[in-house]
């Protein structure tokens, strides 16, 4: 495997021109002509699909440990840490490193992301921190993340069980990191260190997710066929081709058919949400058309003409659907674009501070209508649909009453509860999803 280390170009000059350099025939790299390991690779819709399960765990993995099998009769000692076996709803992944400003982000997510599903349904979202490996002989660096995953459980080190430091995957998040995520994630849920999922989703540690939005949206698509659902808003030179890269969804059959494709590095390398858009267009022919008159099956359109195509959903040849959030997903500080109810993600939050804003800013919107006419037009706490309901955890509440909680939110009088322009929130031992160490109203 060829590593972006191997070059001797900048990591910006190498990401503005891969996606146009031409290769031996003259033809513009990448862009312009199908994948060859995509267009004949398995099409998705011939890969089984795993089936929702309920909440399945065992006891911890410690990092760069072989996975253990999950015990049958489910007993753990209430000292002992667990990790949930089990096939999930959706694989919530954050894209982050080593650093003290990633951990400070990260322990934002990990209290906050979560704050609105009720704890019997927390199990169907596998929540993932991923990033490069450091060195393999690298102690204090193994050992800081060893005391982070001993206490959350939720890192995925990728390139974990590799020795060889050459040949693990560099930090650079445009030089095949996107694509070795996926790949991580197929592996450990085969080998089982991780979960299967129906829906994997990528974002970063600067963005806030309303995780009540992404799953009521996630259900309205079928998870079932290749699905890649995005936001185009704000999109470049090529605004139809991809979704923008603070958050996309990929279906369980579209992950595997990547996966099982095995990209070479040339094709993984460039802005990784533009190069996730440029492997729709290689997607395989739909079994449909096996026995189909040549002469009648669509033409690969998109790859010679990308500056204008508008790709149709579903997509003729390959049967790809895509679903375009838009306005949903967001930067934080694009002024111009109105955060609502139905906001899925905002983006962009480069400071703990940043990010505590947007979170507030949500906390009051969905509380306290801003506007004269305007309704809450999705609950506080996520309502999940009855075929949901059967894999409720037991022992677990299955709402987290928030009546009570928005009563003593609207029991207080205003002028007394503005801080820095929002509206202070109950006391913290009364309000899901609020800590004292992070300092936060």
């Amino acid at each position: 495997m060829v590593h972006a280390h191997t070059y001797w170009l900048p990591a910006s000059v190498m990401n503005a021109l891969m996606p146009w350099l031409p290769d031996s025939k003259g033809r513009m790299f990448m862009w312009t002509y199908p994948i060859p390991e995509l267009v004949e690779a398995k099409h998705p819709i011939e890969f089984e699909v795993p089936r929702l399960e309920p909440a399945l765990r065992r006891k911890r993995r410690k990092l760069r440990d072989h996975p253990q099998p999950p015990p049958q009769d489910q007993h753990f000692q209430p000292w002992e840490k667990t990790d949930l076996v089990s096939t999930a709803f959706l694989s919530f992944n954050v894209l982050t490193m080593q650093s003290p400003k990633a951990r400070s982000f990260r322990d934002l997510l990990r209290k906050y992301q979560k704050s609105r599903i009720p704890p019997a349904y927390e199990h169907l979202i596998d929540y993932n921190f991923v990033m490069a490996s450091p060195a393999w002989h690298d102690r204090a660096a193994w050992a800081e993340l060893e005391t982070e995953q001993a206490q959350y459980g939720d890192l995925v080190i990728m390139d974990e069980m590799e020795e060889d430091d050459s040949k693990r995957m560099p930090e650079n998040g445009d030089f095949g990191k996107s694509y070795r995520t996926w790949q991580t994630l197929i592996e450990r849920a085969e080998d089982g260190r991780g979960r299967k999922a129906l829906w994997y989703y990528k974002t970063d540690d600067d963005a806030y997710t309303i995780m009540p939005n992404l799953l009521n949206h996630l259900l309205s698509l079928d998870y079932r066929e290749p699905t890649f659902t995005g936001s185009t808003l704000g999109c470049s030179y090529r605004p139809h081709m991809y979704f923008q890269g603070l958050g996309y969804a990929l279906s369980y059959p579209l992950i595997k058919s990547l996966v099982e494709a095995k990209l070479t590095f040339p094709h993984t390398v460039g802005y990784e949400d533009h190069l996730t858009g440029a492997w729709m267009l290689s997607l395989p022919p739909h079994p449909k058309w096996k026995h189909v008159d040549p002469a009648k099956i669509p033409e690969r359109k998109g790859v010679d003409n990308f500056l204008n195509y508008l790709p149709p959903s579903p997509e003729p040849l390959s049967g790809l659907i895509r679903a375009d959030t838009y306005g949903k997903s967001v930067s934080w500080f694009w002024w111009w674009v109105s955060k609502t109810e139905t906001t899925i993600t905002v983006h962009g939050m480069k400071t703990v501070e940043e990010w505590v804003q947007a979170w507030q800013y949500f906390e009051k919107l969905w509380l306290t209508p801003t506007w004269v006419g305007q309704r809450a037009r999705t609950p506080y706490e996520w309502q999940p649909p009855e075929w949901i309901q059967p894999f409720a955890e037991p022992g677990l509440p299955n709402t987290l009453n928030i009546s009570t909680h928005w009563e003593k939110f609207h029991s207080r009088p205003s002028k007394h509860n503005q801080t820095h322009g929002y509206r202070q929130h109950p006391p913290h031992d009364s309000y899901p999803g609020v800590g004292h160490e992070l300092g936060l109203p």
